[in-house]
Order: C-alpha cells, then structure tokens, then sequence
C-alpha cells in the first residue's frame, strides 16, 4: 500500500547513504582524481508514461495517456574497469507513472530501482562526455491512481489472478520491474554533471489473468517508460 511511511524509509536511506559517503571522503582528504571508487548523489526530475494493451483494471477504459513530472533521488557508485570506461550501480527512489483521461486522474507509481549502467567519459573540454548504457531492475513500493473528481484507489500486487477471483473494484499489477537505461550528459571537472536519460520498460506489469471471458485479458500489457533529468556529484 502506498503510504507516507514508504516515502519517509527512502528518503531516510538516501540521505544516510549521502551522508556516509561524503564523510568517508573527508576522512580520506583525496584528491578528486578519478581512480578507485567514487560515490555519486543523485536528484532529478521525472516525465513518466505507461503503455498499455488490454489491461485489466476496473476504471481504465481508454490507453490515451499523457506524461506525468515526478522525481528521483538517490546514491550511485562509480567503480573504473578500463581506461575512460566505468560500471555504476546504484540505489534510487523514483516516482512514475502517468496522466490518464479516462478515468480523469493521475496513475502514481513509486519505485525503489537498482541501476547498473556502464559508461564511457572521454575528455571534453575541462571535463567529459558520459555516455551510458545498461539494465535496471526495480520494486514498485506503491501504487495509487488518483481521481479528478473521486478520490484514489490503491493497487493491490499480484503476479497472477482467477478472474473468478477478481473484486470488482480492485486494481492489480505487478511488483517487479526491468529494462533498460541510455543515458548522454556532461561531467565538469569540478564533479559537477548532469545527464539526460531514457529508460524503456521492458517488464510487463499487468497481473495476468487466467480464465477470463473470451480471454480478452490474458494478454494484457502494462509497462513503463521514462526520461529524466539528473544532476550529480562525484566525491
């Protein structure tokens, strides 16, 4: 169910994770050189789609949707593996989903998403190029779809259901998510960065549903798509 206790546990983590970082930097007075780990907050800004086909869920009659702002914030870990080339994993809160016009309302989604980009940064200037690439895997921590005029509705998670098992008004999807990052940006010599990123949806989020009239939704689809602008730091 999505609550404030969600938000309040993930903003906590991220900031912890921030705050053990930057310490363990200034305990060590390096240089900002670019050998050996380094950590990187992350805060951006959202616009978040869905697709769908034949998804079950009561209210959802139309497949018009629109973007939706939201946010992401978080810590990344960036680990050298060549010579300009780097693996960054990382830990985020990220906020999706869309706008929808029938039903007239707001589908709010929030997951905790684990990134493991590979990018390349050649020299550029006083900085470098980031250029990079790689699949997420992520855990939907709410759902809630917010109506104009009527109040919300959260989603209940299942990987499966019986239709004969269906509440009338209840709305279902999956947990799990996964796709893919790209993502292009420029890092300044300070640390500084920020990126554009584009992230498919690969994963299909609709609960299947077995045995349902004329099968019209065994086959249904549900799935994400995002892009986002984010600046960092690199300590």
């Amino acid at each position: 169910m999505y609550t404030m206790k969600y938000k309040i546990q993930v903003f906590a983590l991220a900031f912890a994770l921030v705050c053990t970082a930057t310490h363990s930097q200034a305990q060590t007075k390096q240089s900002p050189s670019r050998e050996g780990i380094r950590f990187i907050p992350r805060l951006g800004a959202n616009f978040s789609n869905i697709t769908l086909d034949n998804y079950y869920t009561p209210g959802f009659m139309s497949e018009d949707t629109k973007l939706k702002t939201g946010f992401l914030v978080g810590i990344e870990v960036e680990t050298p593996v060549g010579p300009a080339f780097y693996f960054q994993p990382g830990l985020l809160f990220s906020s999706k989903g869309a706008k929808m016009k029938s039903p007239d309302g707001t589908l709010k989604l929030s997951y905790l998403e684990i990134p493991l980009n590979f990018y390349y940064k050649p020299e550029l200037g006083d900085g470098r190029l980031l250029l990079g690439a790689g699949p997420y895997a992520a855990f939907c921590t709410g759902a809630t779809m917010d109506y104009t005029d009527e109040g919300n509705t959260s989603f209940k998670f299942a990987n499966k259901k019986e239709y004969a098992d269906l509440s009338g008004s209840s709305m279902y999807m999956r947990r799990s998510d996964f796709g893919l990052n790209i993502s292009a940006g420029y890092e300044h010599a300070s640390g500084l960065m920020l990126e554009l990123r584009a992230q498919l949806g690969l994963a299909n989020n609709a609960t299947e549903i077995n045995n349902a009239p004329l099968n019209i939704w065994e086959d249904g689809k549900f799935k994400n798509t995002l892009f986002s602008l984010v600046a960092g730091y690199r300590f």
